[in-house]
């Protein structure tokens, strides 16, 4: 907050915040606690997801100016309880070589048990948390996003995860692109393939 780029003096003006998967889904996460935090007004459910320091930042967040926010997503992991209309839409199908090549081993039941399993990995028990799940914001949280550009794979068993909460996010007058990037995975930009090159 206090020094720009290159340990400059003066104040960082702008900041990126950008996240692939997981981290897409901990990018809006932080966007959604700052909002929390900085309100005046909680609701009850984040009450029940308090954190200790959260008094601490709050107090924090007073004494300073904070740059402006920018996020960016890539294939957004945003809701844990996997609920979403593409674990029906993007099960990979040996016979038209389509849907997810990643995450879906060819079965509905066995992709969704999978990706359940992973996100109790993840840490968290309350799935449908905005703050665990940000596709479960309510419309004026989501209201509260900074400019944010969001890009997911049209193959992607998570694709609804990221179509669903930005069509939700810019309804509720939030400033959001969505790029859907035709025949692509999860986090495909990663992927020397995706750009048609060989590795080196």
């Amino acid at each position: 907050v206090h020094n720009g780029p290159d340990s400059h003096k003066e104040s960082a003006q702008e900041v990126v915040l950008m996240g692939d998967s997981a981290g897409g889904g901990l990018a809006l996460a932080i966007a959604l606690r700052l909002h929390r935090l900085k309100s005046t007004i909680e609701s009850a459910d984040s009450d029940s997801f308090a954190l200790p320091s959260d008094a601490s930042f709050r107090s924090k967040l007073e004494q300073v100016q904070l740059p402006r926010l920018r996020l960016v997503t890539i294939s957004a992991y945003t809701d844990l309880s996997c609920s979403t209309q593409s674990y029906k839409t993007r099960t990979w199908s040996d016979e038209t070589m389509a849907g997810d090549p990643c995450f879906s081993s060819g079965d509905q039941a066995t992709d969704v048990k999978t990706s359940l399993e992973w996100a109790q990995q993840y840490g968290c028990s309350q799935e449908k948390h905005p703050e665990c799940s940000p596709y479960y914001a309510s419309a004026s949280a989501l209201a509260s996003f900074p400019s944010t550009l969001m890009i997911v794979g049209d193959q992607e068993l998570m694709l609804s995860e990221t179509t669903d909460l930005a069509k939700r996010a810019a309804d509720a007058g939030a400033n959001v692109s969505l790029t859907v990037y035709p025949g692509m995975w999860h986090v495909f930009p990663m992927y020397t393939e995706a750009c048609a090159k060989s590795p080196a």
